[in-house]
């Protein structure tokens, strides 16, 4: 696909994900393909440099440097290089709530202040070097860097009126993240190409074509692999049967999650979960 939404299971303790040193060979594929996700998005590099590509434009990160991505930025990381040392930092919309007027509403920043771009850093580069992450103890202090960089963009870094790039004149994608948006919170009923395509506002002949130019896959493809993550999901998590998995993530019947399994995974439903397990 070329874009894809991605789902960021935030921590127990925070509304935030953090890894460090995430780029790992294993991992690469899945950081190196645009993606978006509700979560802003922070990376502090320690060492080494990286570069991460938007719609518009790249930008490089060095060492001793951090970068922020807005709330639903589609974005990739082009090139990582060997030696990179970094913090990944996913701070859920909902960590503003407290703080903002409208809490529907998109928060962009801007770091422009020089006050809380040190301050920020310097936030970043603490959280770096604390030995766990979600150790009882150390979560205090997490979550008081955490606390301590929503007060600098809070305070120095809103711009109400920022049009960041999601999209642009030539590849728009907000039609696609509107219609992927309502697939996950969706996926569990029967939903139609004229549903859908009456949702984002588009003819279906129209919103068909639009979807497949954008994701190079259908729009009923990109449901079945949404049912199929969620499936796959449910069993590994809660244990469930592959009867019990296919009726609760929309699919019509276990068949047709055994044949979606087997085209998109080449295998069996349970012989792609002994996989991820192993």
């Amino acid at each position: 696909m070329k874009y894809k939404r991605i789902l960021i299971e935030c921590s127990k303790n925070y509304a935030a994900k953090i890894f460090r040193n995430p780029f790992e060979n294993s991992d690469f594929q899945k950081f190196s393909s645009f993606r978006w996700h509700k979560e802003y998005e922070m990376i502090y590099v320690e060492k080494g440099t990286l570069q991460i590509k938007k719609l518009d434009k790249t930008i490089t990160v060095n060492s001793g440097e951090f970068y922020l991505l807005n709330v639903e930025e589609v974005h990739a990381y082009s090139y990582i290089s060997p030696d990179i040392d970094c913090l990944l930092l996913n701070l859920r919309k909902n960590a503003l709530n407290p703080y903002v007027d409208n809490k529907d509403n998109l928060v962009p920043f801007v770091i422009e202040n020089k006050i809380a771009s040190t301050n920020i850093l310097q936030s970043l580069k603490v959280l770096y070097k604390l030995p766990e992450f979600d150790h009882s103890v150390e979560v205090i202090k997490v979550k008081a860097i955490l606390n301590n960089i929503l007060y600098y963009l809070i305070k120095y870094c809103i711009v109400p009126e920022l049009n960041y790039v999601r999209g642009s004149s030539s590849n728009d994608f907000d039609y696609a993240k509107k219609a992927i948006d309502y697939m996950y919170c969706h996926y569990r009923k029967n939903i139609s190409l004229n549903e859908i395509a009456k949702h984002v506002g588009l003819s279906p002949s129209h919103f068909s074509k639009y979807f497949r130019d954008k994701t190079t896959v259908t729009f009923s493809k990109y449901l079945s692999q949404i049912r199929l993550e969620k499936a796959l999901l449910d069993m590994s998590v809660n244990g469930v049967s592959v009867k019990e998995a296919a009726e609760n993530n929309g699919f019509p019947n276990v068949n047709s999650f055994i044949v979606s399994c087997k085209k998109i995974c080449n295998r069996t439903p349970l012989e792609t979960l002994n996989l991820m397990q192993s």
